[in-house]
């Protein structure tokens, strides 16, 4: 750090504003994530240095083991990039805390740095010395470091540059330009090993910078981006690990999904070179903010949200993909500057739905660096801090000072509510189409003689109970083809991943039933149920949006130790269809029994709501 101490005749010297020494131990616990969060400052520099190559190098010894063994221990770490390097003169200002080179660079919206505290508030949190060698011309290398221990000795002074070469285990990724920094004296990585240091780093690296990474350059232009452990001499130690884009909207490619067995999808096997999810919706919004100078200006940010592709669905969540799905099914992603800061839990933008097949979704809100104070982006870049969950009891005064208001609080509201409608919107509607996909097979295809829909199928037909119903008497009047089309339009709805072929084969023993379920969205209160006539059946419909399916029969059918009470709900439903369907006699223009199903769903979507069972 550079610091005047000012004296005048007859003055005492003055006194610094900052300890230099407990500063900087103060900003060690500023609270980055973990290593691959603090490595991510360092990414993010070699990425705006226009680097095609970033190499993370973990320097590993043999050290002595407490018990007398000697094991593997890393000692440095070091991320090298061939980029465009900086001047001397550049190189001690950027020891400097609070220096940035692009701290005021209003024109460049797409630069990753911008507080000047990356580099070493990252390298700081996790060592007690850093080290950085930059070159713009090969052989001709810029030394300078900072060393935590002599600053708490007494030595508050930045070094002066001078010239070194690069150590002898990293010459060997260094070429006509670039930079390198070093961890030395590590004392907060997260482990001492490469086997549970890049373990541990690879999922979060590959998530938080995939822009860079897969075979798309909308967003970012991609880099190559690797792992390797070395001794002494620069020897490899393992296998170099390639970062591959871990994303959670599943648009990119290359990606680390697990690939599948050929039969399992439609298309591909090869699931780590296909984006298995589809875009729903993606769009932007017009957002007000205060620039440096506190005049108010507008921006836009863009919402995307992915939907699984159904045969990825139909994998189920106990598979290999869908465990991939769900350790992904952190939240909403921000991307700033086409780099993840954050995954904010889908509680804090008003999503309190357990269920597991959120996991088949993905959103991401995009936004330039302009909007980084109306987002609350900390200087560490891994939190946004003003998009939070909204108190129910005050929505409505928050409503009203987002509405009438333009101060800066006014803006983060309008901002918030902004993200929470849209975000809860799109929600609802892909939750209510993942729920309304049967993914796999449903209980009446399987061989089990004692499956309660195939026995109350041959109970209804053996003894003719719906003989003179309204559901027989309509399908009397439909001719083969039209019952057939109607068979065929419900098999796909139930399992849309199936061939022509296998629904043609499904067609048959679809005709031969009488009394069959379906699950579509229609309205997320009202009617639990509705009954349609498809083919030669009664079909009892089950709204998916509706809070009695979300909190309940959803859970019954994800959980294999309740199936039993999932079998004795379905009985009590087509009991009330058949007595309906029997009397519907009594209520020809279907007026009573229409509103008796919509005031029976409801009172339980109010009692529910009521009962706060659900949010």
């Amino acid at each position: 750090m550079r610091i005047n101490i000012l004296k005048g005749a007859g003055m005492a010297e003055q006194k610094r504003f900052l300890n230099d020494s407990y500063a900087l131990e103060s900003l060690r616990e500023t609270g980055y994530k973990n290593t691959a969060y603090a490595i991510s400052e360092l990414i993010d520099n070699s990425i705006d240095a226009e680097a095609d190559d970033i190499h993370l190098i973990a320097k590993e010894e043999h050290m002595p083991h407490v018990k007398g063994r000697h094991k593997y221990q890393i000692t440095e770490i070091g991320v090298i990039d061939n980029g465009l390097g900086f001047s001397a003169d550049k190189l001690d200002d950027c020891l400097s805390i609070g220096y940035g080179t692009k701290s005021n660079d209003g024109d460049n919206k797409n630069s990753i740095g911008k507080f000047g505290y990356g580099l070493k508030g990252g390298s700081i949190s996790q060592c007690r010395r850093f080290e950085v060698y930059t070159w713009q011309s090969k052989g001709n290398v810029k030394y300078c470091y900072m060393d935590l221990d002599e600053i708490r000795e007494g030595n508050p002074f930045i070094p002066a540059v001078q010239n070194k070469d690069l150590p002898e285990h990293f010459q060997p990724f260094a070429t006509d330009t670039g930079t390198l920094i070093v961890w030395k004296k590590l004392d907060e990585v997260d482990y001492k090993t490469t086997k549970g240091l890049f373990g541990t780093m690879l999922e979060d690296l590959s998530r938080i910078f995939r822009n860079f990474l897969d075979d798309d350059d909308t967003y970012g232009r991609k880099r190559n981006i690797t792992m390797r452990a070395v001794d002494e001499k620069g020897n490899g130690r393992g296998d170099i690990i390639t970062l591959k884009a871990n994303d959670p909207t599943y648009l990119l490619k290359p990606n680390t999904l697990p690939d599948v067995k050929e039969t399992e999808v439609q298309g591909s096997n090869m699931l780590s070179q296909r984006a298995t999810n589809t875009i729903f919706e993606q769009y932007t919004k017009k957002v007000q903010y205060r620039d440096v100078e506190g005049e108010l200006k507008e921006s836009s940010i863009e919402f995307i949200f992915t939907i699984a592709d159904t045969d990825i669905q139909a994998l189920r969540g106990n598979s290999k993909v869908g465990v991939h799905y769900g350790k992904n099914d952190n939240g909403v992603s921000f991307m700033r500057a086409c780099r993840e800061i954050e995954q904010s839990p889908k509680q804090i933008v008003g999503i309190t739905d357990s269920d597991p097949r959120h996991r088949w979704w993905g959103a991401e809100v995009r936004f330039t660096r302009e909007l980084d104070k109306l987002f609350g982006v900390d200087a560490a870049k891994q939190r946004i801090r003003n998009i939070k969950k909204i108190n129910p009891d005050l929505k409505k005064q928050y409503e009203d000072s987002a509405a009438t208001g333009d101060d800066q609080s006014d803006l983060i509201k309008r901002l918030n509510l902004l993200i929470h409608t849209e975000v809860g919107k799109q929600a609802r509607k892909m939750k209510a189409k993942i729920d309304s996909r049967n993914a796999g097979k449903t209980s009446s295809e399987t061989s089990d003689n004692k499956d309660p829909q195939k026995v109350i199928n041959a109970d209804l037909k053996k003894k003719g109970t719906l003989d003179k119903s309204r559901s027989q008497k309509e399908a009397q009047l439909k001719d083969i083809e039209v019952k057939k089309a109607e068979a065929v339009e419900r098999i796909k709805e139930n399992q849309p991943n199936l061939s022509d072929d296998e629904v043609e084969e499904k067609v048959e023993k679809y005709l031969s039933q009488i009394l069959t379920f379906n699950k579509k969205p229609f309205g997320r209160f009202g009617q639990f149920i509705d009954l349609k006539h498809a083919g030669n059946s009664l079909e009892v419909v089950v709204n998916t949006e509706h809070p009695f399916f979300i909190e309940f029969y959803d859970k019954f059918e994800q959980d294999s130790a309740s199936q039993q009470s999932l079998e004795a709900l379905k009985i009590i439903l087509q009991g009330y269809a058949v007595a309906e369907d029997k009397l519907s006699y009594l209520d020809m223009e279907n007026r009573i029994f229409a509103r008796l199903r919509d005031e029976w769903g409801r009172f339980v979507a109010d009692y529910i709501e009521n009962s706060k069972l659900v949010d």
